[in-house]
């Protein structure tokens, strides 16, 4: 993985870390396909997903990638 970067809003300083996140793949044009700008969720974490792609060639995975961005 790449490492983090740290960005200043509002004398606040977020970490944000790349992720690239493997899931099963869906469809073309299937709802359950996952795009950009959408999200994952892991409990209070948030991943906005910044592309997707095919992980393999015979289409069974997608690769998402991801920023998770925190608070320091």
């Amino acid at each position: 993985m790449a490492e983090g970067v740290d960005h200043h809003k509002a004398d606040l300083i977020f970490a944000a870390v790349p992720y690239r996140i493997t899931v099963r793949a869906a469809p073309t044009g299937a709802v359950s396909r996952p795009k950009a700008g959408q999200r994952f969720r892991e409990g209070t974490r948030l991943f906005p997903i910044l592309a997707v792609t095919e992980a393999d060639p015979y289409g069974r995975f997608l690769t998402c990638f991801a920023r998770e961005e925190v608070a320091t």
